[in-house]
């Protein structure tokens, strides 16, 4: 469960204020991470298989001015949430965030392995005015490009990086608010041949080494 968020921007600092467990990266990125403790079946040496993964989203994203009564200055909001077996760190998601709109995470040209994301989601949004909502972003494309990849880690690791896009500069007090989300996983525990298993853990050690 990624929490909802609302916040303000803030000229002096010239970045967006961190709200409810979002994190600033950037003077217009806000990050949000979390984990999902795996540990009870690791240590009975299991591994987990996804099979299928759901997403909930019932809220609405917006972006007023400092008044609340009309659009912000943003011309799009992208948002990536991820489930991963191995954790990012600052300058890999700086990157990541940086590279929003023409790639993501294991792709080509990223240096992330595709293998490691088992969840993932891209969505962008962009104002419109003809609905009558102040400052209401409306959704105009979304896709996902997770692998599913059985995992025998111990630990899954989830992101939601929100990146607003401006040509102009942000009033202070400018608001941006979106609502919580849900990424689900829907698969099974099961044991694997010892050889298989072994490699799946050396293969998430050598990646977890790899980002430390």
């Amino acid at each position: 469960m990624f929490p909802p968020c609302s916040t303000t921007y803030s000229l002096a600092n010239t970045a967006w204020n961190a709200a409810n467990g979002y994190q600033a990266l950037g003077t217009n990125i806000l990050y949000y991470t979390g984990n999902i403790d795996l540990s009870g079946y690791s240590m009975m040496d299991m591994t987990f298989a996804t099979f299928e993964t759901a997403y909930q989203d019932p809220g609405i994203y917006s972006n007023t001015n400092p008044a609340g009564v009309a659009a912000g200055a943003f011309e799009k909001i992208e948002i990536i949430e991820m489930i991963t077996d191995v954790p990012f760190d600052i300058p890999e998601l700086t990157i990541l965030a940086a590279d929003m709109g023409s790639t993501v995470p294991g792709m080509l040209s990223t240096k992330q392995d595709f293998k490691q994301i088992i969840y993932g989601r891209y969505s962008l949004y962009v104002p419109n005015s003809t609905l009558g909502l102040a400052g209401y972003m409306q959704l105009v494309n979304a896709g996902g490009f997770g692998s599913k990849e059985p995992t025998a880690a111990a630990k899954l690791y989830v992101y939601k990086l929100v990146k607003a896009t401006t040509n102009l500069v942000p009033e202070d007090g400018e608001n941006i608010s979106f609502p919580a989300s849900r990424c689900g996983l829907n698969g099974r525990m099961f044991s694997e041949d010892e050889i298989p298993y072994l490699m799946r853990l050396k293969r998430s050690y050598e990646l977890q080494q790899l980002v430390d």
